[in-house]
């Protein structure tokens, strides 16, 4: 795209240097006016972008594209307050083209030198110790150009210009001054864009590319305005649509560095969220590696000293036989309480981590359940299983947890079936046992152990039925999308329904 729109502008600026039939100037005060406007916009835009570039970075060239912009801001602020003046018809100061191509003049040739200093000084990797007096050197030379011709005046100077006129229709030509202020201008834009062009990749950015290309529309404007100098304040010339068409690759640039940092501020969101997400399932897990401390140091030993003195106290031979009774049933509360504890530890210690295999954890506390309660489980499980979202695994293990503690509690059961299938698009859970079953009806909508896996189920957008009936077993069928964001559960609680007996 560089090389073609260089060759767009040389092949445009030989046509009117060589045509005869070419107007090069066009009297339009309020166009010059919204010309000029645009360009200090910009240019104000550009440098406060760039000034927050060598902030977050500090990249020389965004400093020197800081310090480079300021005098153009400038320039065009005292020609807006020039044309300002003329419409008041305000004599506070001396109005003239000579004023204004000698601030321009000044300005420009600053801003190329300076972007062409900034390339030089990134491809060199050198540091800039003073950011501050950088900028205040950058805005001495137009500064005090700007002073010296409306306060003093021009009547000391050689002329950028010839064949004065208050016409503003008429033509003037180049004086030897403003051609080789043009000429040097232009050149120095061009070696600014090739010097953007040279930084490494891991420098150049999207607004540098945008701005490489509006350096060339602003050397090749510099040529034209010396074929077409401007004669009175209120001219617009083939030059002035060349800036015109430098500040549309700057404005481009401003919106494409800014969806660059929208972006990246949208990125460093998600990655703080997932950071934030990472921190408390850290936390989590490091509580319920407390609590299960806590529970196997604490309650648990407590429960196990209890069942010791408790058998000692068995074996005394005092007893009454009532007294004997009762012992034994503390005993076997002592030993439910155990149960109870162990379940808890188990509980709270298996999880289910990114990557993790939830066949395996699931076939490790069902080994233990049959260790410790002395039931016959079956359990199948699809390898798929473990590709399952970790949020997905972990209430998963839960809900079978529940329902084999529900089993052991309730049911009666000597056989318990656990199977766990992923197909497609969904995954299936089912949990059935031999047991006694239960009546519906009977069964309280609180109940903590259905309203726990109706819980989880919700929480992975799941549905849940309960197939029972007295006598005749209990069957509980989960169902979810493997997706696993799509909340199908009942908002009441689980489907429970009664099977007849044969």
């Amino acid at each position: 795209m560089f090389a073609g729109v260089a060759l767009v502008l040389i092949a445009l600026t030989l046509t009117v240097a060589i045509s005869p039939d070419i107007q090069g100037h066009v009297v339009a005060p309020h166009l010059d006016i919204v010309l000029d406007t645009v360009a200090a916009a910009v240019s104000i835009g550009v440098a406060v972008l760039a000034w927050n570039r060598f902030r977050e970075d500090g990249e020389p060239i965004a400093l020197f594209q800081t310090a480079a912009f300021l005098p153009l801001a400038a320039a065009y602020a005292i020609a807006l307050l020039v044309a300002a003046a003329l419409d008041s018809s305000s004599s506070m100061m001396p109005l003239g083209t000579d004023e204004q191509n000698f601030v321009f003049a000044a300005a420009r040739l600053s801003t190329a030198v300076l972007l062409v200093l900034g390339g030089i000084t990134s491809l060199g990797q050198w540091a800039i110790r003073r950011p501050l007096t950088l900028i205040v050197l950058a805005l001495l030379p137009t500064t005090l150009v700007a002073l010296l011709v409306y306060v003093v005046g021009t009547g000391g100077l050689p002329p950028i210009t010839t064949q004065a006129t208050s016409d503003p229709a008429a033509l003037r030509d180049i004086a030897p001054l403003g051609l080789a202020f043009q000429l040097i201008t232009a050149v120095m834009f061009l070696a600014a864009a090739w010097t953007i062009r040279r930084l490494p990749a891991r420098r150049l950015i999207a607004a540098d590319a945008y701005l490489s290309i509006g350096l060339l529309f602003a050397a090749f404007a510099e040529v034209l305005w010396a074929i077409f100098p401007s004669g009175h304040p209120a001219q617009v010339s083939l030059g002035d649509v060349l800036r015109l068409a430098c500040f549309l690759a700057l404005l481009l640039g401003i919106e494409t560095e800014a969806r660059d940092i929208l972006r990246q501020l949208r990125r460093a969101n998600g990655e703080l969220e997932s950071l934030r997400e990472a921190d408390l399932l850290r936390a989590q897990l490091e509580e319920r590696a407390r609590l299960a401390r806590e529970l196997h140091d604490g309650l648990a030993q407590d429960l196990w000293l209890a069942k010791l003195k408790a058998g000692r106290l068995a074996t005394s031979g005092e007893l009454s036989p009532d007294a004997g009774q009762l012992l034994r049933e503390v005993e076997g509360a002592i030993e439910a309480g155990l149960s109870e504890a162990r379940q808890a530890v188990m509980a709270l210690r298996l999880s289910a981590p990114a990557g993790s295999n939830l066949c395996a954890l699931m076939e490790r506390h069902i080994e233990d359940y049959e260790d410790r309660f002395g039931l016959r489980v079956t359990f199948r499980c699809d390898q798929g299983a473990d590709a399952l979202p970790p949020r997905t695994q972990a209430e998963l293990l839960r809900i079978v947890q529940e329902a084999l503690v529900n089993v052991r509690q309730h049911a009666d059961a000597t056989v318990v079936r656990v199977t766990l299938a992923v197909g497609d698009d969904r995954l299936g859970l089912v949990i059935s046992d031999n047991g006694r079953g239960f009546d519906p009806a009977l069964v309280s909508e609180h109940s903590f152990g259905l309203t726990s896996m109706r819980e989880r189920t919700q929480l992975i957008g799941g549905t849940l039925a309960i197939d029972t009936s007295p006598g005749d077993g209990t069957r509980i069928t989960l169902e979810a999308p493997l997706a696993g964001t799509s909340p199908q559960a009942s908002p009441t609680g689980p489907v429970i329904t009664e099977r007849q007996p044969a």
